[in-house]
């Protein structure tokens, strides 16, 4: 579908009139594609581009499930369907521009001599030359040296308009220094001029100010995130031997090809308050003596112990949210987390606390909860099988108090794991992506 779904863009923007062109790593298209699609779209196009994605997707069936919008930057991450783990990301430009804000070309005259190819647009010879050099110096890791003989070719395809352009962006001195090196293939001494590269840009006023604007803009974005974040946090819950650990690690495989993942095992608390046997408080009432795990099971707290416990693991919960969850939904990924602490209220005795139900439901409805809770279910039977560690009787406890509790959450959903691990973690996608889908809408 992702062929289909690129034919019919490239030939929307030729029926709307809406200059384009892909920017690189085209060579595989439309039947191939690398990590994501970037494209050069003339500047006073965006909104109707905005109008031919949303098209595009009605027509296909893709879902948005993120969208960032910075200046000259426009990117789209859509997702169809997790039988075939189909995700498409594109990348908009609107100018040439390279290391967080610095424009070299606007894009309308990067537009002008754009050169058709194999059903879609691109660059013409000397301006992908020029943009892959700036890219490969700019870039890092193998990026760097990634494009050295591909920008060779293109500029012996019109050295002249390459010359040109380069010493438009650059001035006269740099671009004969810059084009003495290419002339050898010496690519890689190029990219190492790094600096005066940079500093030569950074002296067109228009550069300097364009730069300045766009780091803004992007620091009032980071800020925007850290109040209406446009990532998730999705809790997998389910007694012990339902799959929640590798279902967990599917999903982050799954979902790490479009977007930030953290995966999280939240049954052990955060840590972001020191272990007990590291604290002297007066009256041992975290650094107690027998606190060895027997079996499954930690020896229990009553009363006024149990209860410090419970608070400090309350509070330790209530800090990672905070200062581990909270900054990476910011940052717009997802955080995915097993059983957070819904433990304490379904298994209390997992975390060696003994106290009346009522005080871990109250310590529970006051704590942070997640934005898609999904309980892992099957027949206790058939999870005792798997795992033989709880009784079938406690498994059917735990699955129906599971239920009760997320009967009062703002969204929970069953999935059943009695297919594959590969259809279950599917499944869990396909809500993931719908929470995100759904959280956009309302920003």
């Amino acid at each position: 579908m992702i062929r289909e779904t690129l034919l019919w863009l490239f030939a929307e923007y030729e029926r709307q009139k809406v200059p384009y062109c892909v920017l690189r790593n085209y060579e595989g298209l439309p039947d191939t594609i690398g990590r994501d699609v970037d494209i050069l779209i003339h500047p006073d196009k965006l909104a109707e581009n905005y109008r031919i994605m949303g098209e595009l997707c009605r027509r296909f069936g893709w879902l948005i499930f993120k969208r960032v919008r910075i200046d000259f930057y426009e990117g789209y991450r859509l997702f169809r369907n997790a039988s075939s783990d189909e995700f498409l990301l594109f990348d908009f430009h609107t100018a040439l521009e390279e290391n967080g804000g610095i424009v070299y070309l606007p894009g309308d005259l990067a537009l002008q001599g754009r050169v058709y190819h194999r059903g879609f647009y691109i660059l013409d010879p000397a301006t992908e030359a020029l943009h892959l050099l700036m890219h490969s110096v700019f870039g890092t890791g193998p990026v760097r040296t990634k494009y050295c003989s591909l920008i060779i070719q293109r500029i012996r395809q019109n050295p002249d308009r390459f010359e040109l352009l380069l010493r438009e962006v650059l001035g006269s001195d740099l671009a004969e220094a810059i084009s003495a090196l290419l002339q050898k293939g010496n690519v890689e001494a190029v990219i190492e001029m790094r600096g005066k590269i940079m500093k030569k840009l950074m002296q067109r006023p228009r550069v300097l100010l364009m730069a300045i604007i766009y780091r803004i803009h992007v620091r009032l974005a980071q800020i925007k995130g850290l109040f209406r974040p446009q990532g998730i946090f999705v809790v997998l819950i389910g007694p012990d031997g339902v799959g929640k650990s590798t279902c967990a690690a599917e999903v982050e495989r799954i979902l790490s090809k479009a977007i930030r993942i953290m995966h999280w095992h939240l049954g052990f608390r955060p840590t972001i308050l020191p272990a007990r046997d590291r604290l002297a408080i007066k009256g041992n009432l975290l650094l107690m003596p027998g606190t060895q795990k027997t079996g499954n099971k930690a020896s229990t707290r009553k009363g006024i112990r149990g209860i410090v416990r419970l608070i400090y693991h309350s509070l330790d919960y209530l800090l990672g949210y905070y200062l581990k969850i909270w900054p990476e939904m910011a940052r717009g990924g997802i955080v995915l987390a097993e059983r957070y602490f819904f433990d304490y209220y379904v298994h209390p005795e997992r975390k060696g606390i003994d106290l009346p139900n009522w005080i871990t439901r109250l310590i529970l409805w006051l704590m942070p909860k997640p934005d898609l809770t999904i309980l892992l279910y099957e027949q206790p039977e058939i999870i005792y099988q798997r795992r033989q560690e709880l009784s079938v009787a406690e498994i059917q406890r735990q699955l129906a108090l599971y239920e009760t509790v997320g009967k009062r959450l703002k969204q929970f959903v069953k999935v059943s794991t009695r297919g594959s691990v590969q259809e279950t973690s599917r499944e869990v996608v396909n809500h993931i992506i719908d929470c995100l889908v759904t959280k956009i809408g309302k920003m």
